[in-house]
């Protein structure tokens, strides 16, 4: 009962704040968005999260009010309410918790985030991990069907989910099927970085997140170019990216530090990810842990599942 009469003060707030966002001041009451996110969180990483995020808001012209101005006319509030809720406020916050729980009695730290073929896996498969604080999941499929992508959207409301699939795949019948899927985010997939589906997502004012696959080369050129737009996406306002296997330890290592320093030093109006470092990263401050890695208890059956981390077979490359 405690967690939803907070998850129903933090839907409040939120929407309040967004309210605010449009009718008054868009730096100020941001600024008390963020401040409302830190005052809700339940854990360490949140918390620390918005404490960075308020320091950087405190500079009159940071890029990231145009990364908020765009977010706010791309995105529908109701994607906000349930998607962002369910990512920053069940999975980061009371998820955490009921991770290190689980490492309490088990000695293992699940992945904060679990990949599944969205044909291959069954929407009560999810019970197990949910129970023991896995609220994110990403779906990769090359050729998405709505009803299968719809029916674990429906099956676990409190969740976030991610689609990926390739840029193409995202057309204009696939995402009208979707759209009322709330708790659904979508990560369309390239290697060349020439988007074509963006109009598309703001047509129906869905979140995404473009992600390029890299190869050295390409990691190699980004950074020399410093330039991160998606060639065929310039409204994006978050690009993710992915190093694939060829890329060298040396080169994947100089790129994760080169986007960690475009995020706290942004050039761009735009917010940077790498999926692997990220993901790791995430469960690391999660477990307070800068060396955890993930592992699944011999007692724990998610063989249904792709566990991310080096060695696991979550890989964004197979949609290509």
């Amino acid at each position: 009962m405690s967690n939803q009469v907070s998850r129903l003060m933090v839907e409040l707030a939120v929407n309040r704040a967004i309210d605010d966002i449009a009718s008054g001041n868009m730096r100020r009451e941001l600024r008390k968005l963020v401040d409302y996110g830190r005052h809700f969180s339940t854990g360490t990483f949140p918390h620390d999260l918005f404490t960075l995020l308020l320091t950087m808001l405190s500079e009159k012209d940071h890029p990231y009010f145009a990364v908020a101005e765009r977010a706010i006319a791309q995105v529908d509030r109701r994607y906000v309410t349930d998607f962002e809720i369910n990512l920053g406020y069940e999975s980061m916050s009371l998820g955490a918790g009921a991770l290190r729980h689980c490492h309490d009695e088990t000695g293992c730290w699940l992945p904060w985030i679990l990949g599944l073929d969205p044909a291959k896996c069954r929407p009560d498969l999810l019970t197990l991990p949910m129970e023991k604080g896995v609220k994110s999941f990403i779906l990769l499929s090359r050729d998405p069907n709505p009803v299968l992508v719809s029916a674990f959207c429906h099956a676990a409301p409190r969740a976030a989910f991610f689609l990926a699939a390739p840029d193409a795949a995202f057309t204009e019948k696939l995402l009208s099927a979707l759209r009322m899927n709330t708790n659904l985010c979508y990560i369309p997939v390239r290697r060349d970085g020439t988007f074509v589906s963006g109009t598309r997502f703001r047509q129906f004012l869905l979140p995404y997140t473009p992600c390029r696959i890299l190869d050295e080369k390409a990691a190699k050129a980004l950074m020399a170019e410093d330039d991160l737009w998606a060639p065929g996406d310039p409204e994006a306002f978050c690009l993710s990216f992915f190093a694939d296997k060829r890329v060298s330890d040396e080169v994947r290592k100089a790129f994760d530090d080169f986007l960690i320093d475009r995020r706290l030093h942004p050039t761009q109006p735009l917010i940077p990810l790498e999926v692997g470092m990220d993901i790791l990263g995430v469960e690391r401050v999660m477990a307070r842990d800068p060396s955890a890695a993930f592992s699944v208890p011999d007692e724990y059956d998610l063989s249904a599942f792709m566990l991310p981390g080096p060695g696991g077979s979550l890989d964004l490359e197979f949609l290509l």
